[in-house]
């Protein structure tokens, strides 16, 4: 189940390129999906949020990408976002890296912001203002 929890009131535009901005949202959607997946527990949620802190000169964007899955292991979260590191058996170890390559071009960022192992990770995405 994905949940999206706007945030009331102004979100500035940001520079984006939208086919590659979606490419983003698949990888990050499709990794939280798969890794609830693998958990013991049934089920699972996704949480998209959307934030802005106009006092935040670099990325007063936000957008946070919740999952209630098994969490990234502390040793591999700094791994996650390098070409063909992977945790699946199937997965080829690109995802999180073109994501991070599409954002770059957008003077964006992903990065982890907090995970547990066992309730989940959240990823956010930071974008500057257009």
């Amino acid at each position: 189940k994905v949940t999206f929890d706007l945030q009331p009131g102004f979100i500035p535009k940001v520079k984006a390129d939208a086919l590659e901005l979606e490419q983003v949202f698949q990888n990050v959607l499709l990794n939280a999906i798969q890794q609830m997946a693998r958990s013991r527990r049934k089920g699972g949620r996704v949480t998209i949020q959307t934030q802005y802190l106009p006092g935040d000169q670099k990325y007063p964007v936000k957008l946070r990408f919740m999952d209630t899955g098994p969490g990234v292991h502390q040793k591999d979260i700094d791994k996650i976002f390098e070409p063909m590191f992977t945790t699946k058996s199937a997965g080829t170890g690109m995802g999180l890296y073109i994501c991070r390559q599409l954002l770059g071009r957008m003077s964006a960022q992903i990065r982890v912001e907090k995970t547990a192992m066992l309730i989940g990770t959240t990823f956010v995405i930071e974008f500057p203002r257009a």
